[in-house]
């Protein structure tokens, strides 16, 4: 069995899905850290930079886990420093790789563009959400299929996390008036290949960062 030469940690419902919007909005780098309390440690060290995590928003959170929103927000040339329930801590396990990016559908060819320039082939995909995530192993499904062929069809890939329990809590979410998830979150996170920025991750103190690049398509 080959060594992966990459690794893409997923998280489609909604942390990485979020992250691409966010870096299409204009944010200059995203730090993702491993809880709220290291998220405002981080936000000490760099005042001008808002947090973002699950939930509402309340005291000491300036942005919520959502790609509605977080799509119209005016980011240009700020950070961002996330932490979300799945993504996160999923990335920062993984913060050693060689090679390290996070996706989700919304910028999945940006993605695999970036894989096939840097000449990579050999790629561990980790599903975030874990074994029954399967909105996770849909969108890693779909990358490996992309990465082979660029005409892969993302529908089939994309029913599956329509029908997902991860989309069903967060529609329960909705009715009940969570304020932390937007009706539209869904939707925007099922819109495969609309940004066109790979997420590339590097190990950063007490966070890995990501930055966007644009991927020419």
């Amino acid at each position: 069995m080959s060594t992966p030469e990459a690794v893409v940690v997923i998280d489609v419902l909604r942390a990485f899905s979020t992250a691409a919007y966010a870096a299409q909005a204009g944010a200059s780098l995203i730090l993702l850290a491993g809880s709220t309390d290291a998220a405002q440690r981080l936000q000490r060290e760099r005042p001008d930079a808002l947090t973002l995590t699950d939930g509402s928003r309340r005291n000491g959170i300036d942005l919520v886990n959502s790609p509605a929103m977080i799509s119209s927000a005016d980011l240009a040339g700020r950070a961002l420093i996330m932490t979300t329930t799945n993504g996160t801590p999923a990335a920062l396990a993984a913060g050693e790789a060689a090679v390290l990016l996070c996706a989700s559908f919304v910028n999945a060819a940006a993605t695999v563009g970036y894989l096939r320039a840097v000449g990579i082939d050999t790629v561990d995909y980790i599903a975030s959400g874990g074994p029954d995530a399967d909105e996770d192993h849909a969108c890693a499904d779909y990358l490996a299929e992309l990465l082979t062929d660029p005409a892969a069809d993302p529908g089939p890939y994309l029913a599956r996390v329509s029908a997902s329990s991860a989309r069903a809590v967060l529609d329960r979410r909705v009715a009940a008036g969570d304020t932390g998830v937007h009706p539209d979150d869904v939707s925007y996170c099922l819109r495969a290949n609309s940004v066109p920025i790979a997420l590339v991750a590097a190990p950063a103190a007490e966070s890995v960062m990501l930055v966007g690049q644009r991927i020419a398509g």
